[in-house]
């Protein structure tokens, strides 16, 4: 399995890996406060990127299953 199929199995998308990422990240205790900030924007960014495309996802699903759809 290659590096690429391996992270396809391992996060949903590739927002999600930033997400994974940045929280990884996040988890070191050395470091620097400008460098703590940006990851937490980048974390909180790609968070809300998720949840729009899982309410896309919501509304696709929801009018594919309509029966005025």
């Amino acid at each position: 399995m290659s590096d690429i199929e391996a992270h396809r199995h391992r996060y949903r998308s590739p927002v999600a890996a930033i997400v994974g990422l940045a929280e990884s990240a996040l988890l070191r205790e050395d470091l620097d406060a400008e460098l703590l900030k940006q990851l937490q924007a980048i974390r909180a960014l790609a968070q809300e990127a998720l949840a729009a495309d899982d309410a896309r996802e919501g509304a696709t699903e929801e009018a594919r299953n309509s029966p005025l759809g």
